[in-house]
């Protein structure tokens, strides 16, 4: 979804239409728009939902299509195919056409061509579709399962080729709205990562083969199941018409109850911000293995990883935290649980990007976690934040401070490597700490946090990270709350090992 303001054009925006008698949508894509019919799915649920039986959801579709392809077909190129007929020579009177791009191209922004190509065919397809007197929506599409094993170095994981996707797609609705027309976009692949965060959320593996994350998938990782499908479907339902899909009672074959009811309320959250129970993300998953009307698909390939324990309640903390202001709650008053590091980096620190995450000695104490096989400055150990709660806990305005102890080290001699300390540290250099939220319309806020406390950095020890930061108000470009955050250690070189221990954040004020 676009939303125009004075600077930059937000990636989403609700968008209500007053239901008509008849609606005709055109779906161009490639096989994640054929995969199990999702014209279908989205048919049906936009019929009941608009209690209407003139519905028209039609598709054009290709094999691995970009939007360079489809331009091809629409602007004479390729001769007069079925797309430009639809679009120019003999055009439908089309409500809306949702465009899908190639399932990587959108991530390849600043380093491949490809990406160029399939911005400027956005704004000409955008333009062939204005002429109809159309609406355009962006299909915002999901990263890989386990990431893109091909592309490793810029797509190593799910997360990081999600965040991507997000700000390629954002970067098309940005270039193909204007203050008379906004273009949308459907968030289909941030509704996959909210399935997925809440597994991280609650210390469970999110590719575990029986988690409703990874039955998002067919077993090739990459293409929707029917339930990746139906979420699709949810997710374009509710960024057409601006309804919450909660209350449909359309389910495709292989769809248990439970199942649905969790999908539609994903996707209500993902386009409209509206609250459920996210414990029902994981709740769900032992029911739909049961119910016999919906069997788990059978899949290929590794054994599922085993499970993590589950963290305590509140791990102790290294320093005593002074008892909060009344303005807060006590839960809100530190978001770090096993900040001493003593139960270990499994449930709590994962790889961000190309790396991996070890236990190691402590500072003062037994255990710290080291960031290891580093390829990349951006890559780094990043925190599993309990999004569920810090959403809550970070309202706008309130003040935190971040502190840890840091070491960096070489891991060709074990020995401790220098960096220079400027003020406030020097990029590249000595680590520093990416905070990154997305708000309700998921658009992106990145703070790059970097100070220590004294004046040079010591390579033979720990040296003491510490930083405050306040959560943004709302404004032209941030929208109310919290969807989403990420937080981990970075921009370092990319050879040296990090040691972290005795990490918190509290909050001040």
């Amino acid at each position: 979804m676009g939303y125009l303001s004075e600077i930059i054009v937000v990636l989403l925006s609700l968008r209500s239409i007053v239901a008509t008698d008849t609606m005709n949508l055109l779906m161009v894509g490639n096989s994640y728009t054929a995969r199990n019919n999702l014209s279908h799915m989205l048919s049906s649920l936009l019929g009941e939902g608009l209690s209407s039986d003139n519905i028209q959801v039609s598709r054009n579709t290709k094999g691995g299509a970009s939007l360079t392809t489809h331009l091809q077909e629409a602007d004479g190129t390729a001769g007069d195919t079925g797309l430009r007929q639809s679009l120019v020579s003999n055009p439908k009177p089309w409500d809306f056409v949702v465009l899908q791009d190639q399932s990587q191209i959108p991530g390849y922004y600043e380093v491949s061509g490809f990406f160029d190509q399939s911005l400027q065919s956005a704004v000409k397809l955008n333009e062939l579709i204005e002429d109809t007197g159309a609406e355009t929506i962006f299909f915002l599409t999901w990263g890989r399962r386990d990431g893109d094993s091909r592309n490793h170095w810029i797509f190593p994981d799910f997360p990081t080729m999600q965040e991507r996707l997000i700000e390629g797609y954002r970067q098309f609705a940005e270039a193909t709205s204007s203050e008379t027309r906004r273009t949308t976009v459907a968030p289909v692949g941030p509704a996959f990562q909210i399935i997925y965060d809440r597994y991280l959320e609650l210390r469970m593996d999110p590719l575990d083969s029986e988690s409703n994350f990874y039955n998002l998938y067919s077993s090739d990782g990459s293409h929707p199941s029917r339930s990746g499908t139906y979420l699709a479907a949810c997710v374009l339902y509710a960024t057409v018409t601006g309804k919450d899909p909660s209350a449909l009672k359309y389910r495709p074959t292989g769809i248990s109850n439970d199942l649905q009811d969790m999908l539609q309320s994903v996707a209500a959250f993902a386009v409209m911000g509206k609250s459920f129970d996210f414990d029902t993300v994981v709740g769900y998953m032992e029911q739909e293995i049961a119910v016999s009307e919906s069997p788990s698909p059978s899949f290929s390939g590794a054994a599922p990883t085993p499970r993590p324990t589950r963290r305590p309640t509140r791990a102790p903390s290294l320093r005593p935290i002074s008892p909060p202001p009344k303005s807060w709650d006590d839960e809100c008053s530190s978001l770090v649980e096993n900040s001493n590091m003593e139960l270990g980096h499994e449930g709590f620190w994962y790889a961000q990007g190309v790396s991996d995450v070890i236990d190691t000695s402590g500072y003062k104490s037994a255990l710290a976690i080291r960031s290891i096989n580093r390829n990349r400055e951006w890559d780094g150990p990043a925190y599993m934040m309990n999004s569920s709660k810090d959403r809550n806990c970070m309202v706008q305005g309130s003040t935190w401070q971040i502190t840890a102890s840091l070491q960096m080290i070489d891991p060709k001699t074990e020995r401790g490597a220098e960096c220079e300390l400027s003020s406030g540290g020097r990029k590249n250099d000595c680590p520093g700490l990416r905070f990154r939220f997305r708000d309700s319309r998921w658009d992106l806020q990145e703070f790059r946090l970097q100070e220590y406390a004294g004046d040079a950095w010591n390579p033979n020890g720990f040296n003491q990270f510490k930083v405050e930061f306040t959560v943004p108000k709302n404004s032209d470009t941030w929208h109310g709350e919290i969807r989403n955050i990420v937080v981990f250690f970075a921009d370092f070189p990319a050879y040296l090992d990090l040691v972290i221990d005795d990490f918190n954040i509290v909050r001040v004020q």
